[in-house]
């Protein structure tokens, strides 16, 4: 989560904006590697009805196996800890298509997300895979190719990852001490050659 104002803005970390992995298995997000929803609720699929209307479901985006989920009333400041109860992976979008329509112009399809605030200017401008998920679902709803043609600039999360606790405090104390290390010897060596340029002797002809 990032919020602030005028010249400083603040990172946090906050749970109910979600960053889900997007699923390999769909036209629609093969390209992305995950989206940002605030909010969301999740989605439960009921096969027995889906089956019966005839309609073939597909998860395009869910939580890591440590997505949580609240119900009733709870607090969504950001200083409050999150719920360490109902843990397990959460579907939070699929999309829904008649069986057997095959690529027919009057084939029915649908995509449902567990909320609509992604598709903001406040989440796209900083989530821009937001806009190329909410570009690609379009594209698959209207059969069209020419939405996904469109290259969308994405941030890519790069994050480090560490074996065990030894590795992060090599890495945390590492990075302390060049940050010390770094700019003291950058003084210490103009220091040196000062001295050393005063006791030069200059001549003029």
């Amino acid at each position: 989560m990032t919020f602030g104002g005028g010249l400083f803005n603040f990172v946090v970390p906050y749970p109910f904006w979600a960053r889900v992995i997007a699923s390999k298995g769909s036209p629609i997000t093969t390209r992305l590697e995950s989206v940002v929803l605030p909010w969301s609720s999740s989605i439960a699929l009921d096969e027995a009805v889906l089956n019966e209307k005839g309609f073939i479901a597909a998860t395009l985006l869910n939580t890591t196996r440590f997505g949580g989920k609240q119900t009733g009333t709870f607090v969504i400041d950001p200083q409050q800890p999150p719920s360490q109860q109902n843990l397990g992976e959460q579907i939070v979008a699929v999309s829904l298509a008649k069986s057997g329509a095959g690529d027919s112009p009057n084939a029915t399809r649908m995509v449902v997300v567990g909320n609509s605030a992604f598709l903001t200017d406040e989440f796209v401008k900083n989530s821009p895979q937001n806009l190329a998920f909410g570009m690609e679902a379009l594209s698959w709803l209207s059969q069209e190719e020419s939405l996904a043609g469109i290259q969308i600039k994405q941030k890519i999360e790069r994050k480090l990852l560490f074996e065990n606790k030894t590795q992060v405090a090599l890495v945390k104390y590492g990075n302390m001490l060049l940050a010390l290390l770094l700019p003291a010897g950058f003084g210490a060596f103009r220091l040196m050659r000062r001295r050393h340029l005063r006791k030069l002797v200059y001549s003029s002809y």
